[in-house]
């Protein structure tokens, strides 16, 4: 009798970046320390009760599927840098209730889609404005 193989599913699993410098994951201090620790098709959420987040987050690589939420409410992001989120070489981002105050989102060969976004007081001199994109897919629904 031959044994009867079946295909392992990847099982998303969800990281909460509280902004905790103590946190445990699953959660993590940072969205970059949650992106870094990611494995595709994971969600991201962050927690709304630190209200704001202030860093510049990089999506890269092949492969690499993530959705990063802002729970329960809409979770304002400022940029430490020149821009909020970059997402590059071919990876795919989805982004559900956030808002961007500072900086913007750079999408360079890439997916970037988007519910629930706002871009707030978001210029560019440099770049163009709130979001930049070069030779990617980009779809934003509100």
């Amino acid at each position: 009798m031959l044994p009867l193989l079946l295909p392992i599913l990847a099982h998303a699993g969800t990281l909460t970046v509280t902004g905790d410098e103590a946190a445990v994951p699953p959660e993590y201090a940072t969205v970059q320390d949650a992106v870094d620790a990611a494995s595709s098709n994971d969600e991201i959420v962050l927690d709304s009760h630190l209200d704001t987040f202030t860093e510049s987050v990089l999506i890269t690589g092949s492969g690499v599927e993530l959705t990063i939420i802002g729970d329960p409410l809409l979770v304002s992001w400022k940029a430490s840098g020149t821009y909020a989120l970059r997402v590059e070489d071919n990876a795919s981002v989805t982004l559900n209730n956030v808002a961007i105050d500072v900086g913007n989102i750079e999408v360079d060969d890439a997916m970037l889609a988007a519910d629930g976004l706002e871009m707030r007081g978001t210029t560019s001199a440099s770049k163009g404005g709130a979001i930049q994109a070069t030779d990617s897919d980009l779809t934003v629904e509100n």
